[in-house]
């Protein structure tokens, strides 16, 4: 039995097409629309906290807000004033804009969770400190990865469409010249905007209802006050 499963498995490994060995979502931007200035998150105390953590000049605070526990880190990214984090989330806040929280899905949470269950972890710690969704949330960003076999390097850096540096190449974590012809276990990944990724898919004639992006319906039930 095992030689027949090892036969398999070097039988499709040395088939002419590329094999995709895993695929999913490396890292999502998500804006939601929280009303925070209504919310229990107390703004002078994270204030108070930030000075603390800028006189140390090192570390971050450990504190639970709500349903989470983050660390809050000394400094802010423009235009949010705060950043909260842990190992699923960045959460990055501010009081009066809009969108008002803008989330990082971290990439080992959304390959060991999925971004069903972080988005429903969100909106469980949105509710846990009185923050009405305003509206739906906006997908900013997603960031796709994939890794395959190759039975031949078939390709070279004129096939990609990049603006990054486009001349590194690897078989197996080594440089390598285009013209090899040895076995490769490829890893890649794009970035862009589902707004771009449809067009996209649009001018090809394929399709992005396939791809796990996000559950819209889930926030479309929450405002009309049905729960998910």
């Amino acid at each position: 039995m095992e030689n027949f499963v090892n036969e398999q498995c070097e039988e499709e490994m040395n088939t002419e097409h590329p094999q995709i060995l895993a695929s999913g979502l490396d890292s999502l931007y998500v804006s939601y629309y929280l009303d925070l200035e209504t919310s229990d998150l107390d703004f002078g105390d994270l204030d108070f906290r930030k000075l603390m953590l800028a006189d140390r000049q090192s570390g971050f605070d450990e504190l639970t807000l709500g349903s989470e526990r983050f660390l809050l880190k000394p400094y802010g990214r423009n235009p949010y004033k705060y950043i909260l984090a842990n190992d699923a989330f960045e959460v990055a806040l501010a009081e009066r804009l809009k969108p008002s929280t803008s989330v990082q899905f971290m990439s080992k949470a959304l390959w060991h969770e999925g971004a069903e269950a972080l988005h429903k972890r969100i909106l469980a710690w949105a509710e846990s400190i009185n923050a009405q969704m305003l509206k739906g949330e906006s997908i900013s960003r997603a960031d796709w990865a994939f890794d395959f076999h190759l039975p031949s390097v078939d390709f070279d850096e004129d096939h990609f469409a990049s603006r990054a540096r486009k001349d590194n190449k690897c078989v197996m974590g080594a440089r390598c010249k285009p013209s090899s012809s040895a076995p490769a276990i490829r890893s890649c990944a794009f970035t862009t905007r589902p707004q771009r990724l449809n067009r996209l898919a649009a001018r090809s004639g394929s399709t992005t209802s396939g791809l796990p992006l996000w559950p819209t319906s889930l926030s479309e039930q929450r405002l009309q006050g049905r729960a998910p």
